[in-house]
């Protein structure tokens, strides 16, 4: 018997919408982008890659691309 998962909410896709308010819409963009710029320039990852990434797993990689380049400098700084 084949099981189908079946979400509780009518969306499928919770990100932005055409009914998104503009003023969100473009903070929500430009924070989204600052993102894949990150992952992209520090965290050495394509466009495409980065681009496609589930939203959870590429704040998870920014986070940690911050954390290292910040415990990179400490380190510079304390030598």
């Amino acid at each position: 018997m084949k099981v189908r998962w079946r979400s509780l909410s009518p969306y499928r896709f919770f990100g932005l919408t055409a009914n998104t308010p503009q003023k969100y819409y473009s903070q929500i963009k430009q924070s989204i982008l600052e993102d894949i710029f990150v992952a992209v320039y520090y965290g050495k990852l394509s466009f495409s890659d980065a681009y496609n990434m589930p939203s959870y797993l590429r704040r998870w990689w920014v986070n940690k691309v911050v954390d290292t380049i910040k415990k990179e400098n400490e380190n510079k700084n304390k030598q």
